[in-house]
């Protein structure tokens, strides 16, 4: 048989005074990158969940960098 390949889910999502707003669930990584440079562009402070995992900000911005692949670019465990 064949191995099932995971499908990787994300969130981004701002959080002010302690109160989460979800602003795009998706497994589109595209989109997701789209949504999350618009955003930064204007100077909005929003954070990623990948697999409901929150990211750090620097992998956050590593992911969505236009001019990486749509290959994640980190491996399980890495330090920022």
């Amino acid at each position: 048989m064949a191995k099932k390949q995971k499908i990787t889910c994300y969130e981004l999502f701002t959080r002010m005074e302690g109160k989460e707003t979800i602003l795009l669930r998706t497994c589109d990584l595209s989109s997701l990158k789209r949504k999350y440079n618009a955003l930064r562009a204007g100077q909005a402070f929003c954070r990623i969940r990948r697999d409901g995992q929150e990211l750090p900000i620097i992998m956050a911005d590593k992911l969505c960098n236009p001019k990486s692949s749509n290959n994640i670019i980190f491996t399980e465990g890495e330090k920022a």
